[in-house]
């Protein structure tokens, strides 16, 4: 699903995310209304608020919860993480879950794509932090709020069971661990600490939860994606 997924997403140059977009360029503020216009800007002044500049006119950055350039559409994490810092995610894959990746937003705010740091600067479509249904608010990632949006589709929910299986399995590794470590420690004490199998055994059993990373975001990417294989679904918002 990744390679899938990168393939959507080799738009280093923003070019090919824009071609698959077919609305104009707009801002859609937080109150729902869509503002359409040809050049879109986003400035962020020394001594005075980020905006967006859309055509002649200004708007606070914090009212607006989408836009669309030309280097993709892009929603406002505001919600999700406050509005002291003007944050953005670009919406890497479109269907009944839309799903984000976070970016710099002077990288992508410009008529041109400004990475400053090459590469490293732009996203890459290997991983989504936020995501929303339709139109609504972006969420953040997690087994919560996949578990409740996605309910009603028993392959999602499949993949959300082995993403719990595996978190479960993480805190039982660590758990052993740590008593291993902890019980063998106790019996040293009072004694200078010698290193032994059984520490071994401790740390490998903790850090052996690390190899289940992995797995359990892919479980997460394969939720969203059988979610999203009901092909007679029109996606909302993102001019797909």
């Amino acid at each position: 699903m990744r390679i899938a997924t990168l393939l959507v997403c080799v738009f280093f140059s923003g070019q090919i995310f824009a071609q698959r977009t077919s609305t104009t360029t707009h801002i859609q503020l937080m109150s729902g209304e869509t503002i359409e216009g040809k050049r879109l800007i986003f400035l962020d002044p020394a001594n005075s608020e980020p905006m967006f500049q859309l055509d002649g006119a200004m708007f606070p950055s914090k009212d607006v919860e989408f836009f669309q350039n030309d280097h993709g559409y892009f929603a406002n994490l505001g919600r999700v993480e406050g509005f002291e810092k003007p944050s953005f995610a670009l919406c890497i894959d479109m269907g009944r879950t839309n799903l984000y990746q976070k970016i710099k937003i002077d990288v992508y705010g410009g008529e041109v794509l400004d990475p400053k740091n090459g590469q490293s600067d732009l996203a890459d479509g290997t991983e989504f932090q936020y995501y929303n249904v339709g139109m609504e608010p972006v969420r953040k990632v997690g087994y919560s709020n996949l578990r409740v949006d996605l309910a009603d589709n028993l392959g999602a929910t499949a993949h959300l069971k082995d993403y719990r299986k595996y978190r479960f399995l993480q805190i039982g590794l660590l758990s052993s661990g740590a008593g291993v470590l902890a019980s063998t420690i106790a019996v040293q004490s009072g004694q200078t600490i010698q290193f032994n199998p059984m520490m071994l055994l401790g740390v490998l059993l903790s850090g052996s939860s690390l190899l289940l990373e992995s797995p359990k975001d892919d479980a997460l990417w394969l939720a969203a994606d059988e979610y999203n294989r009901d092909r007679g679904y029109v996606a909302v918002g993102g001019g797909y």
